[in-house]
């Protein structure tokens, strides 16, 4: 076997490569690259209340992003035969929810209406690059861009019937959807962390070119796929 046999090294000979284990002792070992690990998460909560007695108005505003970046070598020798890169996983979400709160009937009724919506989608290009057992298996990028949008419809009221007895009645309707591009071709050749470019979305979704250093012009058109569902929850 031509591969991982070079008899030079423990980079490139896995014989050689569990000797230098051995001598390493338990609870230690090797990479083959340099990894990192970079995340940064940053957010934006508003909440705005009007209070008018018995009715209450108020607005719930978040925004949120997520930023990922690491490359990780899993197989514990110096030869990186399991190397993962997530470059730039970017996400966003931005969400609002709207209520009337109303207390009604001398206090015998509590009541919460509102609107809820909700987007997630990616705020860079991305890319997951895999890289088993090279040469050996050639290293691919795996890249999906999804956007998540929710609305939703909903109340609840809580009723005394009686003394030291209550009621609670509620209902919720959920509208969501989900838009996905889908998208796979050849890492660099040969590979090296941070070597291949990425697609962008507007790439995955409406067509375009990139190149692969060592393997060349890629067709960046990916599977575009939707689908949206509704439900109703009650209580």
């Amino acid at each position: 076997n031509a591969f991982f046999d070079c008899g030079t090294s423990p980079t490139c000979d896995i014989d050689l490569a569990l000797q230098q284990q051995a001598t390493l002792g338990r609870h230690r070992n090797q990479t083959g690259t340099v990894t990192s690990l970079h995340t940064r998460v940053t957010g934006l909560i508003n909440t705005t209340t009007f209070d008018l007695g018995d009715v209450t108005f108020k607005n719930v505003l978040g925004y949120r992003t997520a930023l990922s970046d690491n490359v990780t070598d899993t197989d514990g020798t110096a030869m990186g035969l399991t190397i993962a890169e997530q470059a730039d996983q970017s996400f966003r979400q931005f969400s609002n929810e709207f209520q009337v709160q109303a207390t009604l009937f001398d206090g015998r009724v509590d009541a919460i209406g509102g609107v809820f919506y909700l987007k997630a989608e990616p705020n860079a290009t991305q890319g997951l690059v895999v890289a088993a057992f090279v040469p050996l298996v050639p290293a691919f990028v795996v890249q999906s861009y999804r956007t998540q949008t929710s609305t939703a419809l909903f109340g609840q009221a809580s009723i005394e019937v009686m003394d030291g007895l209550k009621i609670d009645l509620g209902a919720r309707h959920t509208w969501d959807k989900t838009e996905a591009c889908a998208l796979g071709y050849g890492a660099a050749s040969p590979y090296a962390p941070n070597a291949t470019p990425l697609a962008s979305e507007d790439q995955c979704r409406n067509c375009g070119t990139i190149t692969v250093p060592g393997v060349g012009a890629i067709n960046t058109q990916g599977s575009v796929v939707s689908g949206d569902s509704q439900a109703w929850t009650w209580n």
